[in-house]
């Protein structure tokens, strides 16, 4: 049956409407075309069409994470956001003072250690036992100046250090904070911010580059020092990137002989370029052993995902050793990391673009490839991990361009690791920029399979929108297969496990893989699990001591699993995730303080997990693992940016129906949720239908809305069935299949 195309109307707001997007769009282009008519769309943005080139073979050293850092971004108390929301992010910095805490800190309390200061060094310690504690393994700069009193808002008779020359009150308040800090065991997980942006007159009105300033600089240094020898001291903290600024402080500072560990600064224009400059300038003064940090990058106008991922492609070439994104709202106890996690309508924290750009980038490990741009506004970071089987390149715009990029992905016979499969697998994600709203998840719009021998292959981008960022992964392609790895497995691989304080590993446990479990029953307890490929399934005991715990998967909303059982299984299924996009991907697990009322424990027991490798097969096409028919009532529309190849298969026709067949074990099917989607049925092999509503408050193209059982491994037929009916949010009926993932090796 032949199904109508439409080329659809952009809307101005960058998302598609029609058969995906509004259904009254839809039907009114379907009138015209039928009657004949000219549908006129309008022109498309100015376009800069761009190229980026990664040299696989040549390396330029390892993938930090630099930039994986946050101002401010934890609740007072560290506790928030949840674990699933921040561990996967494998933060690197952070950066804090208590501010906005009342009391106003050591100022309020009229220059002593009242309960403002206390309440402020309260919360210092927990977030910085939060971002350092294991699985996150973080630094915390401790801003002295937020602990001192406020910043810009600080009345006019506030008195700042070292004034009219007497530096003895201040140096009692360093001399607090670093007994503090020594007796809550961090150690240089701390390091000493001493005073935020001195050049700005808003927080420090006595002017930097004076005499006040140095004196009190030096004596922070000092007292610091001769309390804890070996603390890390970060400054000047400029407000933004001044070459003669910061060469008028290194000089005196070295005069002084208290130059900090971290010559630090805020918001370069140019990290890779300022922070050359500032290499030259330590050399030319004969400094050595000094360390550069921005913690505050991305100015306010820069928040969205395509500038933050061409920024992190900067960082991560600058040799710039520390960076945490810059808050420009919401200051200071929130818990929403920065803006990159967003409140849903339901009160939860979610991602936004900006998280996931994020997560994109703690994936990337290994050593970092050679990335050239040509000199355009698009730019990446890219990393080879032969211990991963696992290639990743991020990509960004500075610009908010539209057109075609071209990337070259060079040299892939340097990765003889992708070699170990059926080809390569070259997968292409769409983070489309959210606007600071929920992003439920980015969008798998190519994939490439190129053979084995292959040693260079060049890839289209349609950047569709500005602002939007691109993360593209690179593994063996081995659909059908599956990989185990033991709960023993702690070192970095295809899949392991990195686990939190308060695990225990017990060896000889009888009928479990390798013989050995890995367990906590301390609630709060976190454990990530690394893999690559479709799908995740959890083994590890049940019995009647066993408790519960939550997962969830790249920050989904946590599934609750329940290991109680009366009989005792030592390697059950614990948990079966959906279907999940190619690529790497990471499990956060926290066991809960709550468990079944028959159980007589709380413990929580892995023993190992097993990693699924699917084909994904778009709905519009017929060439691989499943075949796809359609009934009368169904039409197609290409050029759609946040889908699979770019096609959208849809219906609003009540009773339309149409059939995928497919060999194999399992089958996942990808659909769009958004505001104007209606309901489907699903029967599987002739069974009773299942009712599926694809109504949701924000847009996923391309998510996952139905997986089938696992199958005897033989052939399937998969009926879906639009009802023309919709939930009471919906503003329309319509259904849209965007692609199938089908497995063919067993659980």
């Amino acid at each position: 049956m032949s199904r109508t195309i439409l080329q659809r109307r952009p809307r101005p707001d960058g998302r598609r409407r029609g058969p995906v997007g509004t259904v009254l769009a839809a039907v009114a282009v379907l009138a015209a075309v039928t009657a004949g008519l000219t549908v006129n769309v309008p022109a498309a943005l100015a376009a800069s069409n761009q190229t980026v080139s990664v040299n696989f073979a040549s390396t330029t050293g390892p993938a930090t994470g630099v930039g994986s850092g946050f101002l401010y971004g934890l609740a007072q108390d560290g506790s928030a956001p949840a674990p699933y929301l921040l561990a996967p992010l494998n933060p690197t910095s952070s950066r804090g003072g208590g501010a906005g805490i009342a009391g106003n800190g050591w100022y309020g309390d009229g220059y002593t250690a009242g309960s403002g200061f206390q309440a402020r060094m309260t919360s210092v310690i927990d977030q910085a036992a939060q971002i350092s504690t294991s699985p996150n393994h973080g630094t915390y700069d401790i801003l002295l100046s937020d602990i001192w009193g406020p910043g810009s808002d600080a009345p006019p008779t506030m008195v700042y250090p070292c004034a009219n020359g007497g530096c003895g009150n201040w140096t009692t308040f360093v001399s607090d904070i670093v007994a503090r800090i020594q007796n809550a065991g961090l150690g240089n997980d701390v390091r000493y911010d001493i005073w935020n942006e001195p050049d700005n007159s808003a927080f420090y009105p006595p002017g930097y580059n004076t005499t006040q300033y140095y004196e009190m600089w030096n004596a922070a240094v000092s007292e610091i020092r001769s309390l804890q020898p070996n603390a890390v001291i970060v400054g000047p903290s400029v407000s933004n990137f001044n070459s003669t600024y910061l060469s008028e402080f290194l000089s005196t500072v070295k005069a002084d002989g208290t130059v900090p560990n971290v010559l630090n600064w805020h918001f370069s224009g140019n990290p890779i370029a300022d922070a050359q400059t500032e290499r030259n300038q330590l050399a030319t003064d004969g400094i050595s052993g000094v360390s550069l940090a921005m913690n505050e990058y991305l100015a306010a106008g820069q928040q969205d995902a395509g500038q933050e991922a061409w920024y992190l492609a900067q960082l991560a070439k600058s040799g710039i050793s520390e960076a945490s994104h810059g808050i420009w709202g919401n200051c200071c106890m929130v818990d929403q990391l920065d803006g990159t996690l967003t409140a849903s309508s339901g009160g939860s924290l979610v991602p936004t673009a900006q998280w996931w750009d994020y997560l994109d980038y703690a994936k990337m490990t290994g050593e970092l490839a050679t990335v050239t741009n040509g000199g355009g506004s698009t730019d990446a970071v890219a990393a080879e991990d032969g211990t991963r089987d696992l290639a990743t390149v991020l990509l960004g715009d500075s610009a908010g361009n539209t057109g075609t990029l071209t990337l070259n992905l060079d040299n892939l016979n340097a990765m003889p690791y992708l070699g170990g499969g059926s080809g390569v697998a070259i997968n292409v994600q769409r983070i489309p920029d959210s606007g600071g709203n929920q992003l439920p998840e980015p969008s798998l719009v190519a994939q490439y399979i190129v053979p084995n021998t292959t040693t260079n292959y060049t890839i289209p981008i349609n950047w569709a929108s500005a602002n939007d960022a691109y993360f593209v992964t690179l593994t063996p392609a081995n659909p059908g297969t599956t990989v185990t790895s033991g709960s023993n497995d702690t070192s970095a691989g295809p899949g392991y496990f990195q686990y939190g304080a308060n695990w225990v590993a017990t060896p000889g446990v009888s009928g479990t893989y390798n013989g050995t479990v890995e367990s906590s029953y301390t609630p709060g307890s976190t454990s990530l699990v690394h893999f690559v490929g479709n799908q995740l399934v959890l083994h590890g005991i049940h019995d009647v001591d066993q408790g519960q715990f939550q997962i969830s998967i790249d920050g989904s909303t946590p599934a609750t699993v329940d290991d109680y059982t009366a009989t005792r299984n030592p390697d059950a299924v614990l948990y079966t995730s959906p279907g999940l996009d190619p690529g790497a991907h990471t499990a956060t697990i926290t066991v809960l303080s709550t468990k079944n009322s028959a159980s007589s424990g709380y413990n929580v027991a892995f023993t190992r997990f097993d990693v699924l490798q699917a084909a994904r097969e778009d709905a519009a096409a017929n060439s691989g693992p499943a075949t796809f028919s359609y009934g009368s009532g169904w039409g197609v529309t290409p050029n759609v940016a946040d889908m699979f190849d770019g096609t959208a298969d849809w219906s609003f026709t009540a009773g339309s129906s149409m059939t995928i067949t497919f060999a194999g074990t399992e089958l996942a099917l990808h659909a769009v949720n958004d505001v104007d989607q209606g309901h489907l049925t699903i029967s599987l092999d002739g069974g009773t239908p299942t009712s599926i509503d694809n109504y949701a408050p924000i847009r996923n193209a391309s998510g996952v809305v139905w997986t089938s059982p696992v199958l005897a491994s033989s052939s399937h037929t998969v009926t879906i069935t639009a009802t023309g009916t919709h939930d009471s949010n919906s503003s329309g009926n319509n259904i849209a299949l965007d692609s199938v993932d089908v497995f063919t090796s067993a659980q």
